[in-house]
């Protein structure tokens, strides 16, 4: 986008996120204390992190672990980070995720979440 003559870029990552709509459940690490899965939507993707869309608010910082089921039916854990947390104007919460380390497995079932629907 172009502001005064001048190219403004918005994006900060340096992977572009594809849109996504894939229902998840999340389990907050709060430090040992128990804590109930909390059922998300990831909004956008990339094999770096993701956006939560979620009806509770999950704590900046804190270290969780995605549950999500690829298409054969097993579930998948992705061990990620909270680095931002706001409510939406739904009241709802969104939450900017960046995963940790990928197994090979994990990053292949990102990757075919992002490759491109046939038509």
């Amino acid at each position: 986008e172009f502001l005064g003559g001048k190219m403004i870029q918005f994006e900060r990552r340096q992977i572009p996120r594809t849109l996504v709509s894939i229902r998840v459940s999340v389990h907050p690490d709060n430090g040992g204390l128990l804590a109930l899965p909390i059922s998300g939507q990831l909004t956008d993707l990339n094999r770096a992190g993701a956006t939560l869309h979620a009806r509770e608010t999950l704590r900046t910082g804190n270290a969780c672990t995605l549950t999500l089921t690829a298409e054969d039916g097993a579930d998948v854990e992705l061990a990620a980070r909270i680095v931002w947390a706001r409510r939406n104007a739904d009241w709802e919460y969104d939450a900017g995720l960046q995963f940790d380390a990928l197994t090979p497995a994990q990053a292949a079932l990102i990757d075919l979440y992002l490759a491109p629907v046939a038509s």
